[in-house]
């Protein structure tokens, strides 16, 4: 999915990057029903571009993409902004103690092992981008 000017204006967003439909669609369903933006990348340039072009609060990153793998995708997004407050999740089923430290170097922030569960995703993006209105916390949600 292409980002569109009206995609990037949620106060909220959460980009999933990854090539498998149900991982994205997990990310999907935990957070665009409580009030996130969730933008959609199927390959590592359209993650790239996302990444560029939205910002958003947080990325979650398959390191195993077509096109470009993920921690390319975060040396670039991070070498062209190194300003850029998006908290960049690896999001990946390879092993995290001997990739953790490559991942680190790229840019990574965080490290998700698949498979997980909706209350690991909510704890970790409650941590890095706190809810914004009234109080809310994602831990008070209901699993959809």
């Amino acid at each position: 999915m292409q980002p569109t000017p009206d995609s990037c204006t949620s106060l909220r967003t959460i980009l999933v990057a990854d090539d498998n439909a149900a991982s994205r669609e997990l990310i999907r369903a935990a957070f665009e029903p409580r009030g996130f933006h969730v933008i959609e990348a199927s390959d590592g340039i359209e993650a790239a571009r996302a990444v560029i072009e939205c910002a958003p609060d947080v990325a979650f990153v398959d390191i195993r993409m077509p096109l470009v793998e993920g921690t390319a995708v975060v040396e670039y997004v991070r070498r062209l902004n190194p300003a850029a407050k998006t908290h960049m999740i690896a999001f990946t089923a390879l092993p995290a103690e001997s990739d953790w430290r490559h991942m680190v170097a790229a840019g990574f922030d965080d490290y998700v092992a698949k498979p997980t569960s909706v209350d690991q995703l909510r704890r970790l993006v409650e941590k890095v981008a706190p809810a914004k209105k009234r109080g809310e916390s994602l831990h008070a949600w209901p699993v959809a």
